[in-house]
């Protein structure tokens, strides 16, 4: 069983987000690290699309001290969507988008090399992890 302790933060969206980033909301949680554990992933067929190893988003998951929340907009987005943004192994950049399972599981459903647009967020995100 994966434990994470992640934090979300209000903060303010920087102006170049790539599409369809601008649903990407920030939430305040808590202002401590509040205790996420996952008993497990499950996978898209669209997650492994950009050849990002499962391994790779397990560690950017595992480190995240911070994402951020695209609430759930029916019918379209039955449910919200967790936002990851952090480095492998290797300290390569990705962004990895996941939904909750009720059975305790993150169903990862994108995971890619992250984007430029989101820099912003990523940097607010590493100032969590260090």
């Amino acid at each position: 069983m994966a434990t994470v302790s992640i934090v979300a933060y209000v903060a303010d969206l920087p102006p170049s987000l790539p599409a369809n980033a601008e649903r990407w909301t920030e939430l305040v949680l808590s202002d401590t690290i509040v205790r996420v554990e996952y008993t497990g992933f499950s996978w898209t067929a669209g997650a492994r699309k950009h050849r990002v190893s499962r391994s790779q988003v397990h560690h950017v998951v595992a480190q995240a001290e911070l994402y951020f929340i695209r609430p759930a907009a029916p019918p379209g987005q039955p449910d919200e969507a967790l936002l990851f943004l952090g480095d492998d192994q290797e300290g390569t950049r990705l962004e990895v988008v996941g939904v909750e399972l009720a059975d305790g599981r993150l169903r990862v459903i994108h995971a890619m090399a992250m984007r430029t647009g989101y820099k912003g967020l990523y940097e607010e995100a590493r100032t969590w992890r260090e």
